[in-house]
């Protein structure tokens, strides 16, 4: 494709050039069925009708819409970009499952952290108030770790969701 950028579509300037490609990008990206005819044909009958209408989407187009060196090249853009479309969307459950597993993963990193560091003063009065609350007594919080107080105040305020909906 990179050599190709600079060899295809010599009749337009470098502008005219960056709109084509961006729209037929975006053009592309909108079907559903990449077929390469079914585009080039859908693309090729949208453009001849809005220049029959007086309305081209490009000032260049109703020039160069019947220049055979032009269709050729459309033709060969048009199959780089489904190429490339189906390659994305291929990639995408993949791309999808290495999200995961890096969200995963810094959970797991932020666990690692809170199991080493000692618990705030806010999490221990909070713990102590929900333990006065639920008539319980409360573990030495100086051998606790931030993770561990976390999983306790979680497992009451699960406790206490549970028994207010009996």
């Amino acid at each position: 494709m990179k050599s190709m950028k600079k060899e295809f579509l010599q009749m337009l300037s470098q502008i005219q050039k960056k709109q084509l490609l961006s729209f037929l990008k975006s053009f592309i990206a909108k079907q559903e069925i990449l077929d390469k005819k079914t585009i080039f044909e859908y693309f090729y009958d949208e453009q001849s009708y809005y220049i029959e209408i007086g309305r081209p989407y490009f000032s260049f187009m109703p020039e160069v819409l019947c220049d055979e060196t032009f269709l050729k090249d459309l033709k060969n853009l048009i199959s780089e970009f489904v190429f490339k479309e189906n390659q994305k969307r291929i990639q995408e459950p993949i791309k999808q499952k290495q999200k995961e597993f890096a969200k995963l993963q810094r959970k797991k990193a932020q666990e690692y952290k809170m199991h080493r560091e000692k618990p705030t003063p806010r999490q221990v009065s909070y713990y102590k108030s929900l333990c006065k609350k639920n008539n319980q007594e409360p573990k030495d919080c100086s051998l606790l770790s931030k993770l561990e107080i976390r999983d306790l105040i979680q497992a009451m305020i699960e406790k206490n969701d549970f028994s207010d909906t009996i």
